[in-house]
C-alpha cells in the first residue's frame, strides 16, 4: 500500500513540476513576443518620424545597413591580404601568421556565413601563392579543422 501510495504522489508532484515549468516558459515565450512587438511598433514609428524629417539621410542609413555584411566581408579578406603581405614582406611564415588566418576564416564561417569547404579553398590559394609553403587540414578526429601551413 505504501509503495501505491509513494508512486501516485510522485508521478502527481512530476506532473505538478512539469506543468509549472510548461507554464513558465509559456509565460516567457508570451513576454517576449510582447515586447518585440512593441520594439517593432516604436521603431517603425521613429522611422516613419525620421522619414518625415529627413527621407534621403534615411535612405543613406538603409543603404549603409545593406552593406555592412558587404563590407565587414572586404574588411576581413583585406585582413587575410595584409597577413600574407606581412610574411612575404618577413620573407618568413610564422605560427602568428597561421593564427591570425584561423581567426580570420573563423570570422569568415560566423560573420559572413562562408562554408568551410569555401574557406579553406581561398585560404589554400592564398597560402599556397607564397613560394614554398603548402597548406593542409586538421584531420577528420580534431575537433576543429584549424589549419597549418608547410614549408
Amino acid at each position: 500500500m505504501k509503495g501505491t501510495i509513494f508512486d501516485i504522489t510522485a508521478q502527481i508532484g512530476k506532473w505538478i513540476i512539469v506543468g509549472i515549468h510548461e507554464l513558465g516558459e509559456l509565460l516567457m515565450y508570451g513576454i517576449e513576443a510582447i515586447s518585440n512587438f512593441f520594439v517593432w511598433v516604436v521603431g517603425n514609428i521613429f522611422a516613419t518620424v525620421l522619414s518625415w524629417i529627413d527621407a534621403e539621410r534615411v535612405e543613406h542609413a538603409e543603404h549603409v545597413a545593406e552593406q555592412y555584411p558587404l563590407a565587414m566581408e572586404l574588411e576581413i579578406l583585406g585582413a587575410v591580404s595584409s597577413v600574407k603581405e606581412d610574411a612575404l614582406g618577413k620573407k618568413k611564415w610564422t605560427e602568428k601568421h597561421s593564427i591570425a588566418l584561423n581567426i580570420l576564416g573563423n570570422r569568415l564561417f560566423n560573420e559572413c556565413d562562408w562554408d568551410e569547404d569555401r574557406i579553406h579553398d581561398y585560404m589554400r590559394r592564398v597560402v599556397e601563392s607564397i613560394p614554398g609553403l603548402g597548406y593542409a587540414v586538421g584531420s577528420q578526429d580534431d575537433d576543429d579543422d584549424s589549419i597549418s601551413i608547410e614549408g
